[in-house]
């Protein structure tokens, strides 16, 4: 798809002996928008929350002396990023939801462990994906379960993933509920923890009432 649209997207790796802000990968997204602060400033709003975000910016881009105008910067999520947000080197995972798959229940990706797929591993990583097992079995029992509860509780920490719902509440940001889930499973620590991936903000800007038009 990025080859079909007159301004495309691009993907840079520097040296490991060149790094830039703590990483050498980076992706330079096309706004969705004309005006390009939507995803900005939907994960600003999350940082405010504490919640584990990369941190884009807005960036002209010029290569080889040619602009190519306004792009959103993206760190990738991999070790560099687990490190720059205080985790030792863990897994994380990515799941999301393809054209159709609202019709399939098997294609839930919170009831489907072969729907995740590993974005970045330590050297304790199993295939099995047992954290992340565990605590999607205890997801799906604990409705039923109060002891399935009590567990989910361990793994799952409440105070993280209320921010979470008060991040997509605040933001109508509710696509990512069920799609462009990326998690850290920490199996130090036994947590899995969201990271926002991706946000949108639901309202419509032409709802929004400003200041200035009051005065």
């Amino acid at each position: 798809r990025n080859y079909l649209l007159g301004k495309k997207s691009w993907r840079i790796k520097t040296r490991k002996s060149n790094l830039y802000h703590g990483s050498r990968k980076f992706s330079f997204h096309v706004p969705r928008k004309a005006i390009p602060v939507e995803a900005p400033a939907a994960y600003r709003v999350s940082q405010k929350l504490g919640l584990v975000t990369p941190d884009p910016r807005l960036v002209e881009l010029i290569i080889n002396g040619s602009n190519y105008g306004v792009f959103i910067q993206h760190t990738h999520l991999n070790e560099e990023f687990l490190r720059g947000h205080g985790f030792m080197p863990v897994e994380i995972f990515k799941s999301d939801r393809e054209i159709g798959d609202e019709q399939a229940n098997t294609h839930r990706l919170w009831q489907n462990i072969s729907r995740w797929k590993v974005l970045a591993q330590s050297g304790r990583y199993s295939a099995e994906k047992r954290l992340l097992k565990r605590g999607l079995d205890l997801l799906n029992s604990s409705v039923f379960d109060d002891q399935s509860y009590r567990e989910l509780k361990l793994i799952f920490p409440i105070d993280v993933w209320a921010k979470y719902a008060v991040q997509d509440i605040l933001l109508e940001n509710f696509h990512t509920g069920n799609h462009n889930l990326r998690i850290i499973a920490d199996d130090q620590s036994g947590f899995i923890i969201p990271i926002i991936w991706d946000p949108i903000i639901g309202f419509n800007d032409n709802d929004m009432e400003f200041i200035a038009d009051r005065q």
